[in-house]
């Protein structure tokens, strides 16, 4: 949505019905959704790798804990 705002916004520009301040406002518009949405993809891909890890340990402990058990 920010970016097809910023696109309306930049058209009407070149065409003289927009002011600077309009095209920068949604600029930074554009820009900021645009971060925002490339640190909540980096976020769930650090939610998958620290499950992963979560699981790993799981993994290791129950292995673990059968190895001890044979022991006894």
């Amino acid at each position: 949505l920010s970016k097809l705002e910023f696109e309306r916004i930049d058209e009407a520009f070149k065409n003289g019905a927009a002011a600077q301040q309009d095209l920068d406002r949604g600029r930074l518009n554009f820009d900021g959704a645009r971060i925002d949405w490339e640190t909540a993809k980096v976020q769930q891909e650090q939610a998958a790798a620290q499950g992963q890890r979560a699981e790993a340990r799981v993994n290791r402990l129950r292995s673990e804990e059968r190895r001890v058990g044979k022991e006894c």
